[in-house]
């Protein structure tokens, strides 16, 4: 099941308003990664505008984060919902009224930021329990290139 986030939105909820920096992006970005790495879920992570890095698309396991360049990442995010084979399950993370009623009208369904927020905390604990840290599976993987946001 897909989260499609409105990274602008998610960020100004998180540190009441806007102008996150890089810093700050990066410690959302880690703490939705860490979150999702054990589940099912994916999340894509849309943010407005070009990158600091160059790259527009990067990876973090179940995290995936889009750069809309010159288009809005509200339009980005649409044409994710349309690019998917089963729009039902594509939740559409916003507390943007306008953007979470165009999602709908596609068939997503939407989730306000603190809804999406408080299910990461809730899976915090579950994630954690039990499981050990391979090491070296986390030094392959960062490894990699490709799994890098920077």
């Amino acid at each position: 099941m897909p989260f499609f986030v409105d990274g602008n939105n998610l960020l100004g909820h998180l540190l009441g308003g806007p102008g996150a920096s890089e810093a700050e992006r990066r410690a959302v970005q880690s703490k939705i990664a860490a979150r999702v790495r054990s589940g099912r879920s994916s999340v894509v992570l849309f943010f407005d505008g070009e990158p600091d890095t160059g790259k527009r698309e990067a990876w973090m396991g179940s995290l995936t984060v889009r750069y809309a360049g010159n288009r809005s990442a509200d339009d980005a995010i649409i044409e994710a919902v349309e690019r998917s084979k089963a729009r039902r399950d594509c939740h559409v993370v916003t507390d943007d009224r306008a953007l979470a009623e165009r999602a709908r009208g596609r068939g997503a369904r939407s989730l306000s930021v603190p809804d999406f927020w408080g299910r990461l905390e809730d899976a915090a604990p579950a994630a954690a329990e039990g499981k050990a840290v391979n090491v070296e599976d986390w030094m392959s993987f960062f490894s990699d290139e490709k799994n890098r946001l920077g």
